[in-house]
């Protein structure tokens, strides 16, 4: 065993989040135990292959032997509440990282005493001009942890550009890295069929995510209705959505255009839903509710981790026209854009009518551009680099 690294994340289900997953696997590989220290002070070993491990009420976290592949190292899971910021810190870590502002606020602070290299991982960018008085805090501390930060994951080129520009973070420390899911034998598959009783007349349109207004909710209503009628759309939700969610798409399904999924699936079995889909929904549009929903999607780029699920699977994406998607699908015929509601039915049916040519630029669009493996392995190989330095 190498060492350990402690990653901080203001997100309740890390293993949701395609890089988080292979980062931990990654290191796992590499003799590194992950431990994940979530929002409400809970921590735990990450378990990046989704097993259920063994809990360990008492003594440190070690290693089980790993797995004949030695990728997906089985680790033994231990949730405890930490009330020790100092120690946690000081216990064995070569390194801490925070996950977004909020995230890597935390870290900076436990971070205090260690003084262990800061590594930052952005998903979230924050926009300065989109702010309010009581988000400009949040900036300020990020700001501040950025001057010790020593190494810095983003998913492309013009998100690193406007993620320094944000946060004086020098170009150079940063290792892009796509929020896709590593390459996985898929085989073929009718989740979404046989859990939800689809025929097989009807051709599935998968959003994976909770609805909310930057996925253009208040659109689906007309957008539907626009579909012919052997075009569905199936939304996968991780966890419940609440009764007044539950009441609106409620009254959507009674088109006959809508089912909903839900529940979380352990990660094995992520592959399975989403390659039992015909086609993927990307319906990003900036809004101004949150930090998050402004600038933040419009320059999305290679963040959406749905996205590379989607053409992992070969999925034809229909996708609103956002920068990355007019740019990407001029080069790859993996999907189609629309500017307007009323345009995803008719460009539904042409992406079906040429299916299989749209699949396999949907995969060639992953091989080349969202394929996550060689920007993980010279991250790990930067992070490896930086500790060996501290270790001199």
């Amino acid at each position: 065993m190498k060492g350990a690294v402690c990653i901080v994340t203001p997100y309740a289900r890390p293993e949701v989040n395609p890089t988080l997953v292979n980062l931990a696997e990654a290191l796992a590989a590499r003799f590194y135990r992950v431990d994940i220290l979530g929002p409400d002070g809970d921590m735990r070993v990450s378990l990046p292959d989704g097993l259920t491990g063994i809990v360990a009420e008492h003594g440190p976290c070690n290693p089980m032997a790993p797995s004949p592949s030695g990728l997906r190292g089985r680790l033994v899971r231990r949730l405890r509440r930490t009330r020790r910021p100092r120690q946690l810190c000081a216990s064995g870590y070569k390194a801490i990282i925070g996950v977004d502002p909020r995230g890597l606020e935390m870290a900076h602070r436990l971070n205090t005493h260690a003084r262990l290299p800061l590594v930052y991982l952005s998903f979230e960018i924050m926009f300065d001009d989109e702010l309010t008085p009581a988000e400009r805090p949040l900036r300020a501390a990020e700001r501040a942890a950025c001057r010790d930060v020593q190494l810095t994951l983003v998913q492309d080129a013009g998100r690193a550009i406007l993620l320094a520009e944000q946060t004086g973070l020098p170009r150079e420390d940063m290792v892009l890295v796509p929020n896709a899911p590593l390459r996985t034998p898929l085989r073929e598959t009718r989740w979404l069929r046989s859990r939800l009783g689809i025929p097989d007349e009807r051709r599935i349109v998968l959003y994976a995510g909770s609805p909310s207004s930057w996925a253009g909710l208040h659109l689906w209503q007309d957008m539907l209705a626009t579909w012919p009628e052997e075009f569905l759309l199936v939304v996968h939700c991780r966890s419940g959505l609440g009764p007044r969610m539950d009441a609106h798409l409620g009254r959507l399904t009674e088109s006959g255009r809508l089912l909903l999924s839900h529940g979380p699936v352990p990660p094995e079995v992520l592959p399975q839903v989403f390659a039992s889909a015909d086609f993927g929904f990307a319906p990003y549009m900036a809004t101004p509710d949150d930090w998050t929903s402004g600038k933040n999607i419009t320059h999305i780029g290679f963040s959406s981790g749905k996205v590379g699920w989607y053409a992992l699977c070969g999925l034809p994406i229909l996708a609103s026209a956002l920068p990355v998607f007019s740019r990407e699908f001029t080069r790859y015929g993996c999907g189609r854009i629309y500017e307007q509601a009323c345009e995803t039915g008719r460009l539904l049916t042409e992406m079906d009518r040429d299916y299989a040519f749209h699949s396999q630029e949907s995969q060639r669009f992953y091989d080349e551009r969202l394929d996550p493996a060689p920007g993980l392995a010279a991250f790990c190989d930067r992070l490896e680099a930086l500790l060996a330095q501290e270790a001199a």
